[in-house]
């Protein structure tokens, strides 16, 4: 069972994982914003809550308990 499930894991990087990886390279995809702007004051990117964001009612932020 363990060498079926490296043998899983090593076909899935190389024939997902990896063909991934070599089309975002192909289109200069930058996924995690690593590119540096020296003359930016700031990285910091604003928050736009959606219309669907439940998450405040969710989440109290008081330390009263319902």
């Amino acid at each position: 069972m363990k060498i079926l499930l490296q043998v899983f894991l090593t076909l899935f990087f190389y024939f997902i994982v990896t063909p991934i990886a070599l089309i975002l390279r192909l289109f200069h995809v930058d996924v995690i914003k690593k590119n540096i702007n020296h003359n930016a004051e700031t990285y910091w990117e604003n928050y736009q809550a959606s219309p669907n964001n439940h998450l405040p009612t969710i989440i109290r932020t008081d330390s009263r308990r319902p």
